[in-house]
């Protein structure tokens, strides 16, 4: 039987050439030559990142074994590096996917070659070279000289598969300009068969390259993009801030969400939503845990001295209750889980754990350890609904800086079927926060404003004293030494350059006397004037050590003051990323014309690596239709 095979296995921005060169053991042979851009797409189980598809294809293929005729659909391959990963993607177009059981390479699979330091001199594997093969199921098979820390990934399509890899730079050190060695073929089998009759390859022509990796091409790393910096005479919040081990010894993520301080009027009465949401940016970074339709789905987040404040905001052209009350979970309806300690050691709610549902009639539903005084609403929109949540702290004291467990799960169900057919989460991946809160996210409770601070100090005198003199003294004897300490930067002419602005092609910057020097008598502005849709090219000022780390020691705030010469409110990202890779995500928001010191608390680790200053990527419900924007940084530094 005959297939249909196409397949487009994802690498930049492609400069081809060859040359022919004497192989050892070979002898005349070509080396083709592609160019890979800069870039980091994310690699996901069941998505492509959408920046894939500004790359362009190699297609210049050749048949291996089996012939090629107009029934053949060629193959081709993209591929993106940055300084810690390169990144493959393959979509294969295939008709049968056919796994062998015994053999397992006479299957359908994509196969990656590498020659990092392309030792073309004695025709078999060296301790740096290896083979990399990625079945449609999943199925990972290697070289044993494959470095650690691959990360592959296959999914099944209606018309075939699709398999992504990232593979870190271990044999050696990426440089623009430089290359390394590399080829792939596409192996295309059927049941009838039981083997393979199709092998497309980009450069070995000999078939040989799993054997002797003299045979592959070369991949060349483009630059990556250049921002001039002209020197003139340059909060809701959502992140993965850690990944834990749960009771049942799983891991899983740990998202984080700030709260900001502030008394939204929330009654069950309330047919309208507070003005004071406005001033939060949402969170939108839900998930698919079941089912197939992903409903649109937004919350927010505010706290004070009282109550906690959610507001959830759900996007849904049916809104269906179950009749049956035995069934009422299989409706419409917000569900949010507070685990008050984050007790995150037993498979049990614990007794300050506890849910509450929402339905969009306003009924509610919740666990017998709800505190009292809890008030919910819920308001029919023309597109949805909205639930809003005010909780006293019963099980705990609020202080800024603090967490508690906290996720929230939307359930969309339909009359049709007669329950819910789709479940939308925020951070548990599990589907069993039902159950047990091992596996909810976090929320941090910020700092308040300055004049609400000095009205909470008058009316709390004695007790912030007492608190402060104790912190004080803890202070004292627990303070590590601050060695390397991170420096004061507000972009002034006897400063050291820790700095860099990174972007597309439509970023500038400058540095110069702006509106928003705070401290001495430069600062940076930074132009957004084409905003991307993905995480690769946002206009971002980079702040990071020449070598090696800062050390906090025991400063565990960072500040820094944000100018925002615009004539609409801008939301700006701040990513503090620590030696071990973690990334503390704060999101704020600035009013037009208007200077602002940013806090980012709870900075856990004292050994930080890089932080990034940006406008966030487009995202539903984030600075809708704003294109092109700016912002001035000055006076970034750590203090506790």
């Amino acid at each position: 039987m005959k297939k249909r095979l196409s397949a487009l296995i994802l690498l930049g921005i492609i400069s081809l050439s060859s040359v022919t060169v004497n192989l050892f053991a070979v002898g005349d042979h070509p080396i083709k030559t592609a160019s890979t851009t800069y870039g980091s797409p994310v690699i996901e189980d069941t998505t492509i990142d959408p920046i894939w598809e500004s790359a362009t294809a190699i297609t210049e293929l050749h048949a291996k074994i089996g012939k090629i005729t107009n029934d053949t659909e060629f193959s081709s391959i993209k591929t993106m590096w940055d300084e810690d990963y390169l990144y493959i993607l393959s979509e294969v177009t295939d008709g049968e996917i056919y796994k062998n059981p015994t053999t397992i390479h006479e299957s359908d699979c994509t196969e990656l070659y590498f020659n990092p330091l392309k030792d073309r001199s004695n025709g078999t594997y060296d301790d740096s070279e290896y083979w990399i093969k990625i079945y449609p199921d999943g199925t990972l098979e290697n070289h044993p000289n494959m470095p650690e820390g691959v990360v592959a990934t296959a999914f099944l399509r209606k018309d075939g598969y699709v398999t992504q890899c990232k593979i870190p730079h271990t044999l050696y050190t990426p440089v623009a300009g430089e290359t390394i060695g590399f080829d792939f073929q596409i192996n295309d089998a059927s049941k009838e068969l039981g083997k393979r009759h199709i092998i497309l390859g980009w450069n070995d022509t000999i078939n040989s390259a799993y054997k002797n990796p003299d045979v592959v091409g070369e991949l060349i790393f483009d630059a990556p993009p250049k921002i001039e910096v002209v020197e003139e005479s340059e909060p809701a919040e959502i992140g993965t801030v850690k990944n834990i081990i749960t009771s049942l010894g799983d891991n899983h993520i740990v998202k984080n969400i700030n709260a900001l301080y502030g008394s939204p009027i929330v009654e069950t009465t309330s047919t309208e939503v507070d003005p004071l949401w406005n001033d939060v940016a949402p969170v939108t970074d839900f998930h698919l845990k079941s089912g197939e339709t992903i409903t649109q789905t937004s919350m927010k987040t505010m706290w004070d001295n009282e109550f906690l404040y959610v507001l959830a905001e759900v996007k849904d052209e049916e809104l269906f209750k179950n009749e049956n009350e035995t069934l009422y979970h299989e409706s419409d309806n917000t569900e949010l889980y507070i685990n008050s300690n984050k007790e995150r050691t037993n498979t049990s709610y614990d007794e300050d754990d506890y849910w509450i549902k929402i339905f969009p009639d306003g009924f509610m539903q919740n666990h017998a350890n709800m505190p009292k005084d809890v008030i919910t609403n819920a308001i029919k929109t023309e597109e949805g609904y909205i639930a809003q949540y005010k909780i006293p702290h019963t099980y705990y004291e609020p202080k800024a800086g603090d967490t508690i467990g906290f996720d929230m799960q939307i359930n969309d169900a339909s009359k049709e079927i007669g329950k819910r057919h789709s479940i939308l989460g925020w951070n548990d991946t599990t589907s069993l926060a039902w159950k047990h809160l091992d596996t909810v996210g976090e929320l941090l409770f910020m700092p308040a404003p300055e004049n609400i601070k000095e009205e909470l100090e008058v009316k709390e005198e004695l007790k912030e004293e007492i608190e402060v003199e104790d912190v004080k003294e803890e202070v004292k004897e627990a303070a590590p030494v601050v060695t390397d300490a991170m420096p004061l930067i507000s972009f002034e002419n006897n400063e050291e350059a820790v700095w860099r602005v990174t972007g597309n092609l439509k970023t500038t910057a400058k540095i110069g006397a702006n509106e928003g020097a705070v401290d001495g008598s430069k600062a940076i502005q930074v132009n957004m004037l084409q905003r991307v849709t993905g995480s690769v090219g946002m206009s971002t000022l980079r702040v990071a050590p020449k070598d090696g780390t800062w050390n906090l020691g025991a400063h565990n705030k960072l500040m820094a003051s944000i100018t925002n010469p615009n004539d609409t409110p801008i939301q700006i990202r701040i990513n503090v990323i620590d030696n071990e890779g973690h990334e503390k995500i704060t999101d704020f928001v600035i009013s037009s014309n208007t200077t602002k010191e940013l806090t980012v608390l709870g900075v856990a680790n004292t050994q930080v690596s890089e932080i990034k200053i940006h406008i966030p990527e487009y995202l539903t419900g984030i600075m809708e239709g704003m294109e092109t924007a700016s912002f001035i940084v000055d006076n970034i530094y750590t203090t506790k």
